[in-house]
């Protein structure tokens, strides 16, 4: 019913040492990118994208770590400062709504100039999963 579903996803389980050792087999030929994915027992579209990207960008210049803040709307010191104006607001006896919560998110974007989803100005509210995810966070 809830937009919370529980997903169990091995993200980031594949250390970046064995990455890049499987990424060097496959561009050596001394392995296929199949026989090096059940090798170092990583997904073979995993590494299949790895060893393109190598191809493409060289070895020496790829980060084999994973980086989960390539979307993030907010960085962490803009989250943190809506987070105080929330909690603030709510102290004073003023707390905001998930709508005007929202909405001040909105705001905070454009007058930030972050760069944000099409759908936040169509709407001019931010969106409800970022709403959840944000309190939860928080």
């Amino acid at each position: 019913m809830g937009r919370k579903r529980v997903v169990e996803r091995k993200k980031g389980a594949v250390l970046s040492e064995s990455m890049k050792q499987a990424v060097t087999i496959v561009l050596n030929n001394t392995n296929t990118i199949r026989g090096a994915s059940k090798l170092y027992k990583i997904p073979y579209g995993t590494l299949h994208s790895y060893v393109a990207k190598a191809k493409d960008v060289g070895l020496d210049s790829m980060r084999f770590e994973a980086n989960y803040y390539v979307r993030k709307i907010f960085s962490v010191d803009q989250e943190t400062s809506i987070h105080n104006y929330l909690v603030k607001s709510s102290e004073y006896h003023y707390g905001l709504s998930r709508k005007e919560a929202r909405k001040l998110a909105y705001g905070f974007a454009v007058q930030n100039n972050v760069e944000h989803p099409p759908s936040w100005d169509a709407n001019e509210t931010a969106g409800k999963d970022w709403y959840n995810q944000f309190m939860h966070r928080h």
